[in-house]
């Protein structure tokens, strides 16, 4: 299996798990979402998910973890 495929499922399934993590409220869900959402655009070159995205996606992290 080629490397991309490979990063773009283990991401996949991370944003996954951080989803079902958001019912747990000791678990910080919103960043492990979005530990899989920067994997996934790190796996497609930051084609799709770019940087700018990236940005403001971790500011609403971060804001939503407060």
């Amino acid at each position: 299996m080629p490397v991309l495929v490979v990063l773009t499922i283990f991401g996949v399934l991370v944003m996954v798990l951080g989803i079902g993590l958001l019912a747990i409220p000791a678990v910080p869900a919103i960043g492990i979402i979005y530990s899989g959402v920067a994997l996934v655009a790190w796996a497609d070159g930051f084609t799709r998910i770019g940087w700018a995205a990236l940005a403001v996606m971790l500011v609403l992290a971060v804001v939503g973890s407060l």
